[in-house]
């Protein structure tokens, strides 16, 4: 070998392991000039094992002689998750393939020390590399610096431990991959599992620990009742040394009876990150970054070996005849984005990931899973494993995860609260100064009522929640919720009048309270604000647009009743404004800014508009889109159980939006007046007769969660809601029921 003390070089290699050498050995075939490669080590051995699937797909990646040097092949594998399920697979023509360490090492030197091209520079690379060097320290403690026209440096970032249990500092919401693997020996003789490598056996860990984990055995036989079997920990909080060779130790006595370890066995253990993050590379520098440095290690699973054969592969092809820094390749856009998803997904729900894995593996064909894994997937292979992964939690994940974890629900409130104060102001000075048809109104607020009735499908989610998930909680239900609308729809047949009072009362206290945390008020003053609150989008129209409320009402109820309850609501309207200019100036004085401006606001959008518009915007754009935050931002946990379906959410969602579609195109090309009276009466009264057993629901959800939780602890969340809900509070009970 040559040890030559190569100051300058064509291309400087920083770190001489797999990256390291897999990119001297390929520059050997290229004209590229001297190569140094800096790295500390005078010996080499086995320091870890590299295991991979072997489609074709891959082959042209690795060379031929790495190919032949592959210790073990198993042509079956099993996962098994933690109830016991096995699924056991296997492909002609597909392996799983595992190289030692010191085999490649042996097979990369043997050609590297013959060449006078390359010379090692034992010593090690000290602080950060640029574009023409770096500088090192030698064993004596001398430093100099050492050039380089191509600087390559392949020194693993500091959260990442190759050969350890590095305490290293996991940020909020990150995971590490934590193994610790020894060669056992079976007492009698006979393979582990009869020669199948086991790629997760979830059965044999205990659970242990508070912190979100996954955890499996990884098994894999190497004949003559010998077994490389490793342990290994997807973890919020990397565990010590001790922990995780005791977890090994435990999960081996535990499900391998009569195996134990090699005294002069092979032994080996490692920290790797999973996180998305770890996938971006920087390469403003100048400097290319291969190996786990350049984003080769995949963050969902750990697999690094074949990527590092691909960077090292395009790196030497892109350097021959050039003398310039190249980016690394990198993952398909697609794998980056589903391995976020599926790492988002396993941080929040740890406990259904081995479920998880063993169905992605019985649900997948091999070869398609193999690609996948392997980083060199088809578009069919991308949907195989989605359509393997449980739908709704992951598809939630997708939409919204990224989202919530981008905005924190604080952030998600405060972001509604301006988009909507800059909507509602935008909408309310369009519609106050135009001058809209009543057929056009009317089509507004169908649509209007039909997107805002989405918050009440999640109603689902309560019912199954009260009433059990069984069949018959189901049936109960449903049963409940279709009576109880059904005889709304009596009272409205039998006595219009006395169905629209109760509408208004039902309103008023589900547009008061509905938005709070707890759906109960707190204290006096909450109880103030929220029943101002609740009055407005009721009384408020009536004090400028009397004849269009009147309008509206003689249609449900008649134009005996209609003037009467006109005259009633325009009186409540007039106290009801000046209580919310009040609390305007109550926020003003305490200094909350964006409570007035929104009180403010609404207050404007509800006198201004026509009455069907002013109320299709309050509905939409404040109503129904706080219920929907509570939903799905406030509680991402809860509402991802699959235990909750999805489907008749959707359903319910989407049902009414084309419904309000196909009747607001037939009233928009029917210009009569029975026509658009007929469709007033039907968005109320359906959205009224629904309104029963949505608020009588949410009340008894309510109501029991508050019973069942006092003293309920703090929640963040929750708070965020109290303040954004014009409350006099800081802080805030537990969440309602359907959060």
């Amino acid at each position: 070998m040559n040890h030559g003390p190569s100051h300058e070089s064509s291309v400087l290699i920083l770190g001489g392991g797999c990256a390291g050498l897999s990119l001297a050995w390929r520059l050997l075939d290229q004209d590229t000039g001297p190569i140094t490669i800096v790295e500390p080590r005078t010996i080499y051995t086995r320091d870890r094992t590299w295991c991979f699937w072997l489609p074709d797909e891959t082959r042209r990646d690795v060379p031929r002689a790495v190919l032949n040097v592959i210790q073990d092949r198993w042509d079956r594998w099993r996962v098994v998750d933690r109830d016991g399920r096995v699924v056991e697979r296997s492909m002609n023509g597909l392996a799983y393939c595992c190289l030692p360490a010191d085999r490649f090492y042996d097979l990369m030197l043997t050609r590297l020390q013959k060449s006078n091209r390359v010379s090692f520079l034992h010593a090690q690379a000290v602080g950060p590399s640029d574009a023409t060097g770096v500088m090192i320290e030698t064993p004596t403690g001398e430093r100099r610096r050492v050039s380089g026209d191509v600087v390559v440096d392949t020194r693993p970032p500091t959260n990442y431990d190759p050969h350890g249990f590095a305490r290293v500092a996991v940020e909020r919401g990150e995971v590490v991959q934590q193994f610790a693997g020894a060669d056992y020996e079976n007492i009698d003789g006979s393979d582990a599992d009869g020669g199948c490598a086991t790629l997760m056996d979830f059965e044999a860990v205990e659970q242990s620990g508070e912190s979100p984990c996954v955890e499996f055995l990884y098994v894999l036989p190497q004949g003559r009742g010998r077994a490389l079997v490793e342990w290994t920990g997807m973890l919020a909080e990397p565990v010590s040394a001790t922990e995780g060779w005791a977890r090994l130790d435990a999960a081996v006595a535990r499900s391998m009876p009569g195996w134990r370890r090699l005294p002069e066995g092979h032994c080996e253990s490692g920290t790797l990150p999973m996180s998305p993050s770890s996938d971006r590379v920087s390469s403003n520098d100048g400097v290319i970054r291969l190996g786990v440095a350049g984003g080769a290690c995949r963050p969902s699973t750990g697999y690094a070996f074949l990527q590092i054969q691909r960077q090292a592969k395009a790196i030497a092809e892109q350097l021959a005849g050039q003398r310039t820094a190249t980016a690394v390749p990198r993952r398909p856009a697609a794998i980056r984005y589903l391995d976020a998803v599926f790492l988002r997904r396993m941080r929040r729900e740890p406990a259904s990931f081995p479920k998880v894995f063993a169905d992605l593996f019985a649900r997948t064909r091999p070869d398609r899973l193999a690609r996948f894994l392997s980083d060199v997937p088809q578009l069919s292979d991308c949907l195989a494993v989605i359509a393997a992964m449980p739908k709704f939690p992951f598809a939630h994940e997708a939409i919204v995860g990224g989202l919530a974890e981008r905005f924190p629900p604080r952030d998600a409130w405060q972001s509604h609260r301006r988009i909507a104060v800059a909507a509602t102001l935008v909408l309310a000075v369009l519609a106050a100064v135009a001058t809209l048809p009543v057929t056009l109104q009317v089509v507004l607020l169908v649509l209007a009522a039909s997107v805002g009735m989405a918050h009440g499908a999640t109603d689902v989610w309560l019912g199954r929640d009260l009433l059990g998930d069984d069949r018959a909680g189901r049936l109960r239900f449903g049963g409940g919720y279709l009576a109880l609308t059904l005889v709304a729809l009596a009272l409205y047949v039998l006595a219009p009048s006395v169905w629209h009072w109760a509408f208004f009362v039902l309103a008023w206290l589900h547009f008061g309270f509905g938005e709070l945390p707890a759906l109960l008020p707190r204290g006096p003053g909450e109880f103030a604000v929220s029943a101002v609150r609740g009055a407005m989008p009721l009384t408020l129209p009536a004090l400028l647009h009397p004849d269009a409320v009147t309008w509206a009402l003689t249609v449900l109820v008649g134009a005996a009743s209609a003037s009467s309850m006109t005259m009633v609501l325009a009186t409540l309207g007039l106290p009801t404004l000046i209580a919310a200019l009040m609390l305007v100036m109550a926020s003003l004085v305490m200094r909350r800014w964006w409570s007035a401006l929104e009180l403010a606001v609404v207050t404007f959008a509800l006198i201004m508009p026509p009455p069907l518009i002013a109320f299709a915007i309050y509905f939409a754009v404040w109503h129904s889109a706080r219920h929907l935050l509570s939903d799905v931002v406030d509680a991402p946990a809860a509402v991802c159980r699959e235990s909750r379906p999805w489907s008749p959410v959707v359903a319910a969602t989407l049902a009414p939006i084309v419904i309000a579609a196909i009747v607001g195109f037939a009233i928009s090309n029917i210009q009569s007046v029975t026509a658009t009276s007929s469709a007033v009466r039907v968005a109320f009264v359906t959205l009224g007769c629904l309104t029963f057993p949505h608020m009588i629901l949410v009340a008894v959800v309510a109501t029991r969660t508050r019973s069942f939780n006092s003293p309920p602890p703090p929640q963040p969340a929750a708070s965020a809601r109290s303040h954004l809900s014009w409350s006099w509070r800081t802080t805030s009970s537990s969440p309602r029921g359907r959060s």
